[in-house]
């Protein structure tokens, strides 16, 4: 009980304390596609660590001043995107783009600054934009959840604005080509976009799914005088799930709200090495119910880790703040959707099995163990103490 307590301390102090500001979505990035007088004019932001991943250009290695690494590697990078970035006219004649200068985004410095130009505007105001940079699947780091957006300021040829939180277009996987309106730009910020935003990135957070799968190990039992005993019936069960379920719901929620809303933010690395220690602790426990009186708040307290997990890939909209309480609600259902459809599927499982001899035996201790082994690696990973 004592040290629970101290454990609980310890990780609100932490949680309170170390923080930090981010002004991009990791998992993203940018287009800025704006009309002059008589011209095109933007820039592209890529994450620093893209470069470095995608095109093997680690610009700190380059020079300890990051601005000139990036111009160093300009050149580079500048073909790439012309290999995977180009605009036409509604005649199918291509757009070429006038390379200017480079540097860092002053709000968030690990965002990498590549601006350009184009001569001359197709006089009826349409383009189509073929956008496959970091979305290739062939590329060994090819990411499903990247996303590139393009946004668009402004149109003084039509002395019209739209402000810079005008997401026009959104590239992905399967989205790579679409024809743009450069005189009435649609907004991407539908309803649908970012309720399946919220299903994907809780199937595709691997950690987040073992969490899920781990917790709902025991649900179907009790623990009892000699450790974990088969709950007697549907409904004890059913509800069990339920109210281990809508805790975690509740504490994830209340934390990616407060990080998409920036009432807080706090350190990335350490929030992902809680989320791997939360599964620890939850599987150790499967082993052996020795937190059973106060579990609830020990799932309450890593679900707020968890939401915090979930705010690090949606709560650091920069610049679509417009429509964020409704961005907000839509990713959040699209998290809750996912997690429902996960415990559908295992629910059902779990409960026809609780009873059978090798349930513990074969199930709940091989799975809690390998959960512990892949936690423990992401751990030490997090924390710096394994290369990743």
């Amino acid at each position: 009980m004592l040290s629970f307590r101290y454990f609980f301390i310890a990780l609100i102090f932490q949680f309170t304390l170390l923080s930090t500001a981010s002004a991009h979505a990791p998992n993203e990035n940018y287009v800025w596609l704006n009309i002059e007088a008589e011209h095109m004019y933007g820039r592209f932001e890529f994450n620093v660590n893209d470069v470095k991943k995608y095109l093997s250009i680690d610009v700190d290695a380059i020079d300890a001043d990051r601005v000139v690494g990036v111009e160093e590697s300009a050149a580079v990078v500048h073909s790439y995107i012309d290999r995977n970035f180009s605009l036409q006219d509604n005649l199918g004649k291509p757009i070429p783009l006038e390379w200017l200068n480079v540097g860092v985004f002053e709000d968030n410095t690990d965002f990498l600054q590549y601006w350009f130009k184009t001569e001359g505007i197709p006089p009826d105001n349409k383009v189509t934009v073929t956008n496959t940079v970091f979305l290739n699947p062939q590329d060994p780091q090819f990411n499903k959840l990247h996303r590139s957006v393009l946004v668009i300021e402004y149109n003084k040829k039509l002395n019209k604005e739209f402000g810079s939180e005008h997401s026009a277009l959104v590239f992905t996987e399967s989205r790579k080509t679409s024809l743009l309106d450069l005189e009435n730009p649609p907004t991407v910020l539908s309803w649908k976009e970012f309720l399946w935003q919220g299903v994907l990135h809780i199937w595709y957070g691997l950690d987040h799914v073992l969490f899920i799968i781990v917790l709902l190990l025991t649900t179907v039992l009790r623990a009892g005088a000699n450790g974990w005993e088969p709950l007697p019936g549907f409904k004890p069960a059913l509800f069990n799930t339920i109210k281990i379920i809508t805790l975690f719901t509740i504490a994830h929620s209340i934390t990616l709200s407060m990080a998409a809303l920036q009432l807080i933010n706090v350190n990335i690395v350490f929030v992902e090495s809680v989320i791997a220690f939360s599964i620890i602790a939850i599987a150790l426990n499967n082993l052996k119910p020795v937190i059973n009186a106060h579990a609830w708040l020990l799932v309450f307290l890593f679900g707020l880790f968890h939401g915090f997990g979930f705010a690090s890939v949606m709560g650091d909209l920069h610049f679509r703040t417009v429509l964020l309480e409704r961005i907000l609600v839509m990713f959040n259902v699209g998290v809750e959707l996912g997690q429902l459809a996960i415990v559908i599927v295992v629910f059902p499982i779990l409960f026809l099995l609780r009873k059978s001899s090798g349930y513990q035996k074969y199930i709940v201790v091989p799975l809690s163990v390998l959960a512990i082994g892949i936690a423990s690696f992401w751990f030490l990973q997090r924390t710096g103490i394994v290369a990743t």
